[in-house]
């Protein structure tokens, strides 16, 4: 039956406010982050107090204001001491800090913008020489001097037409002369050099590389005299090209070692565009220069290409379930169209591989906006309370079959991220309640105690989900409740739908790009080097800059900055996440924080996966560069555990959270995955009314 928003916010019955804050100022207040820059700063300048703007455990019921200064962390990291210069012995530089992310953008650099790239370098090398007139070097150096309009008219008087080839070598002589002179004589006259022209003059080379050549079919230049002035004259063509060469080789050399390219294209195509480079360079710089510069690039190349291990996905794209499963099966085959779901032929065909589809997106998109209403679910036990964001259809009115929707974020995101925004702004215009949650002390909300975020912990989306479905019963309201989670979000909830078994309290859950065996991770070395250094520092910079009261009770000095060493979310992850949280070490956290964590086989004991008890669908591209397909081990095998109720479909393309779609992908953002999502819950509400009518 029909309810309203007031009607299902009243049945919700959830605090608008922290419901274990004393003092009624705002979250914003209540967080003041202690900045990263304190740690690196001057050891000898006084640093300001972690615990300034926060509510500790101490005090929190004995203060009457935030930020009460006398609420003083009595942890053992000793920030206080940080004014010795004895104890900084083992503090971390700054630049070691961000080097693997600086490395990590260079070759992030080259992957997206390598086909680019190469194309520039190609052009350059294919296309015929300039005319001074219009090179870089000459416009550079001469288009701020007095004589650059005399010098330019007498060099484009030297210029002899095709047609005219047989004029007196007399004439080209004098011509030249005249030039000559006239170059060497305003150089006397201007020896204060403008150093504006200087610096230009210095990067009109490299800039020369990808400058478009402007050129007449018909005409050429007469050699220039042997002097300084004459061969800048000619630097453009005499530096661009092997320049261009050795960027395109280079920039070749990666791309066909990399996983991504090789699985797009193949390593063949890939070898044979880097000999088309040589044969291309050869003929431009001719046959000794060429190959003198291509064979160590490509010698080196090869060698990667023997020893690299690509791990290449043998899992072949496509939807895998169980026909066992008499709900399940009705559902996919009879309520589900293949066109919900497919994504081969409406991806983006100018994102070639896994990481433009993974990092263009969130370049290019403009998210929606998005009305929410905050509420706060209690965790009576801890004493802590996390956020929910709730977004209602304009009409206030929630017609009969319309759903409920439980979205969980990704690492270090909130419910302002793109896709949760472009989620919500679907959904609720179809009609049906969004409901956000956010990640314990994400987002300026408040962690009171010492049990920070991690993601082993199911707890907080379960007392969301008990509350949204609470509320559901109470209005006896024909409305399904769905999970979708995206990335971490996504581990986490079917983590949850795995450990709760039959007491879960959603209809049925989706996830996007999250793996189902987290301890596969360890071995993605590609992600670890490429993509987690940024995850790690944001996520690290987070959890620094506003719990640092916390973390200090807890960690000394040596393990706090192993903490801010980590190059990946793998050593974050051991370094912090984990023994913070008391885990014995790292695979104690993975086996606790995948739905497959503690899986041994599909013969024996198969874990808590096969707990599984609503409509599980995990959404993975096999050319997601961030987390692993080898986290689903045999996706036929995994949908057949327990009775069958975990649906997995590959893409064959779409990147991390990605699949972008059509031409000009911003006009659909993340459409994908929210029509996904919303039809196979429609699939699965009629197929179990197919299955309760039968």
């Amino acid at each position: 039956m029909p309810f309203t928003t007031e009607d299902f916010l009243e049945a919700l019955d959830l605090p608008q406010e922290h419901p274990y804050v004393i003092g009624k100022s705002s979250q914003k207040e209540f967080i003041q982050p202690w900045s990263i820059a304190d740690y690196f700063g001057s050891v000898t300048s006084k640093k300001p107090s972690p615990n300034k703007g926060r509510l500790t455990r101490e005090c929190e019921f004995s203060s009457a204001h935030w930020g009460n200064t006398d609420c003083q962390s009595t942890g053992n990291l000793g920030l206080g001491d940080y004014n010795n210069k004895a104890l900084n012995a083992d503090k971390i530089s700054f630049l070691e800090e961000i080097e693997p992310c600086l490395a990590s953008i260079c070759h992030m650099f080259v992957l997206l913008f390598g086909p680019i790239i190469i194309a520039l370098c190609i052009k350059r090398l294919t296309s015929p020489h300039r005319h001074k007139h219009f090179s870089p070097s000459n416009v550079m150096a001469s288009g701020t001097s007095k004589y650059s309009m005399k010098l330019n008219r007498n060099a484009t008087n030297c210029m002899i037409d095709l047609s005219t080839r047989k004029q007196s070598t007399s004439h080209n002589a004098s011509c030249l002369s005249s030039t000559h002179q006239t170059m060497m004589t305003n150089h006397n006259q201007n020896n204060a050099i403008d150093p504006n022209t200087t610096a230009m003059r210095f990067f009109a080379n490299l800039l020369a590389v990808f400058t478009p050549i402007s050129t007449e079919s018909q005409k050429f230049y007469v050699h220039q005299p042997s002097h300084k002035f004459a061969d800048d004259f000619n630097s453009c063509t005499g530096v661009g090209d092997p320049l261009a060469y050795i960027i395109a080789l280079l920039v070749s050399s990666i791309i066909m070692t990399d996983a991504m390219y090789i699985l797009e294209f193949s390593q063949s195509v890939l070898v044979a565009l880097h000999i088309l480079i040589i044969s291309i360079g050869m003929k431009r710089l001719g046959s000794k220069t060429a190959l003198i510069i291509a064979l160590p690039i490509t010698y080196a190349s090869f060698v990667m290409m023997q020893r690299q291990d690509l791990d290449l996905p043998t899992i072949k794209p496509g939807l895998y379930y169980s026909k066992k499963n008499v709900t399940i099966s009705n559902a996919v085959e009879n309520f589900w169209p293949e066109e919900s779901y497919t994504y081969e032929g409406k991806g983006t065909a100018w994102m070639m591989t896994g990481d433009t589809r993974t990092g263009l997106p969130f370049l290019l998109y403009s998210p929606p906006d998005v009305h929410y209403i905050r509420r706060w679910v209690p965790l009576p036990e801890e004493k802590e309370a996390v956020i929910l964001d709730i977004a209602f259809p304009e009409s206030n009115v929630i017609a009969d079959k319309k759903d409920v929707y439980l979205l969980v974020h990704g690492i270090n995101g909130n419910s302002n991220e793109g896709y949760v925004l472009d989620f919500a702004h679907q959904l609720v215009a179809e009609g049906n309640i969004v409901a956000v949650m956010v990640s314990r002390g994400l987002m300026n909300s408040p962690v009171l105690g010492n049990n920070l975020l991690h993601f082993a912990r199911t707890s907080d989306i379960s007392a969301a989900s008990v509350a949204l479905k609470g509320a559901i019963v109470k209005l006896k309201a024909n409305s399904m409740l769905a999970g979708v989670g995206y990335s971490m979000g996504a581990i986490t909830l079917a983590n949850y739908v795995a450990r709760a078994g039959v007491d879960v309290a959603l209809d049925t859950a989706i996830g996007f790009s999250g793996a189902l065996d987290t301890r596969e991770q360890v071995t993605f070395r590609r992600s670890k080097s490429l993509w987690q250094p940024f995850i790690a520092k944001a996520m690290r910079d987070t959890m620094v800059g506003k719990f640092m009261r916390q973390i200090e009770s807890k960690f000394d000095r040596h393990q706090f900055n192993e903490m801010m060493r980590a190059r990946s979310l793998v050593d974050l992850d051991r370094t912090f996440f984990a023994p913070y949280n008391d885990f014995d070490n790292l695979a104690d956290y993975y086996s606790n924080t995948g739905a497959m964590g503690d899986f041994e086989c599909f013969d024996g004991n198969q874990g808590r996966i096969a707990n599984v008890s609503i409509p599980l669908l995990m959404v993975q591209s096999l050319d997601d560069p961030v987390g692993t397909w080898r986290s689903f081990h045999d996706p036929v095998k995994v949908t057949s555990t327990g009775n069958g109720n975990t649906v997995i479909l590959f893409t064959r393309k779409g990147g991390h959270v990605g699949w972008p779609m059509g031409l000009s992908p911003w006009l659909y953002r993340w459409s994908y995955m929210n029509n996904v999502a919303s039809s196979f819950v429609r699939a699965v509400r009629n197929g179990a009314a197919w299955a309760m009518n039968e």
